[in-house]
């Protein structure tokens, strides 16, 4: 994070910063049947151990872990498909090879440590409403995003009555900015995250599990002004935070860089969503 703090000096910025503790519960890797299983899934929170067994799914995809958690409620789950670790409180493990018993009963266990994460922010402009805009540091593409959206609120237009909140981090886990937005960032009107884009094929992201993240009035707003499409988000984290657009490129083309235009849709929808919603 030592660039983001040389970058907001550099633009004469007054931030503030403050460390999160946080609690991570992880699994620890074991065997069965001499075969060696993975831990996939870490939660902030307790596993879940309410089912009866644990069940292994070949080809596991978002759409299945969905229903299983929703309807099956399994103890936990193993898995075929080589998945990279995401937030869930349903223990999930990954092999490479087919278990044949379709439910079985087994020890797991967990390891908890703690970290601190360092959260950076500051508010531009006036009012007594707030827009999030969550920025992920790790990519230098929305470095240049945020530059050139606080370029244009302060020599073209800021939103009246609303003050932007820029908050910065060095993590890119959904589920850990759903955590922060809960605990420090729940007072603001609608909220914008700046998720790895600038590569091409921009789209606004929702998911498929019937959790929209724009409301209606928002959606209408963006439509009539923005050129913007939507697409489906298909992700085994679950993120719920409320009146969200989130902007992310399908397509991680290093060759391309559209961060400009995803700037101007940016201050695009701070600046429509602040006049006309209600």
């Amino acid at each position: 994070m030592e660039s983001i703090t040389k970058l907001l000096k550099s633009l004469d910025v007054s931030y503030q910063e403050f460390e999160v503790n946080l609690t991570i519960t992880s699994l620890k890797p074991f065997k069965f049947k001499n075969i060696k299983l993975m831990p996939i899934t870490y939660s902030y929170e307790k596993f879940n151990y309410k089912g009866n067994s644990f069940i292994f799914v070949k080809d596991l995809k978002p759409y299945k872990f969905i229903y299983l958690k929703e309807v099956e409620h399994p103890l936990g789950i193993i898995t075929n498909s080589n998945i990279d670790t995401f937030c869930s409180n349903i223990p999930v493990f990954f092999t490479k090879e087919e278990l044949k018993t379709e439910k079985f009963t087994m020890e797991i266990k967990e390891k908890t440590h703690r970290k601190k994460e360092k959260i950076y922010y500051f508010n531009f402009g006036y009012g007594y409403r707030f827009i999030n805009v969550f920025i992920t540091v790790l990519e230098n593409r929305n470095i240049k995003i945020f530059r050139e959206i606080l370029n244009k609120l302060k020599t073209v237009n800021y939103p009246r009555g609303y003050r932007v909140r820029f908050i910065f981090f060095n993590k890119n886990s959904k589920t850990f900015i759903e955590k922060i937005y809960k605990e420090y960032f729940k007072d603001a009107h609608f909220n914008i995250l700046v998720d790895s884009t600038g590569f091409g094929l921009e789209k606004l992201i929702y998911k498929t599990n019937g959790f929209i993240h724009l409301n209606k009035e928002m959606l209408e707003i963006i439509n009539n002004h923005l050129n913007i499409s939507y697409n489906i988000e298909n992700s085994f984290e679950d993120l719920k935070i409320d009146n969200l657009i989130w902007f992310k490129s399908l397509e991680k083309n290093p060759y391309v860089d559209n961060s400009q235009d995803v700037a101007k849709n940016i201050f695009a929808c701070i600046n429509f969503l602040a006049k006309e919603m209600i």
